[in-house]
């Protein structure tokens, strides 16, 4: 299973893009993002110290990124062709 890493602006701009090709719920519910792209979404939010140490001492962002699980390869590749 391959996986795309995008950070949430990308992936916002690309969710406009895929709403407008197949719609709203192509876009939101997953069985349909499967069986349209090939892919489904999860989404991580991990905390990035401002110093870098690793320890949450207040100081610093959370960071989402969105990875993307492609179960087919042939759609994997369209994907990365018509949207990256």
């Amino acid at each position: 299973m391959a996986v795309i890493k995008l950070t949430q602006f990308e992936w916002d701009n690309i969710l406009v893009r895929i709403e407008h090709d197949y719609g709203k719920a192509v876009a939101f519910i997953r069985g349909a993002m499967r069986r349209e792209l090939g892919c489904t979404s999860r989404t991580h939010r991990f905390w990035k110290p401002q110093d870098g140490v690793g320890v949450y001492d207040g100081y610093g962002d959370y960071v989402v990124e969105i990875h993307l699980d492609f179960y087919d390869d042939a759609k994997e590749t369209m994907f990365r062709l018509k949207y990256l």
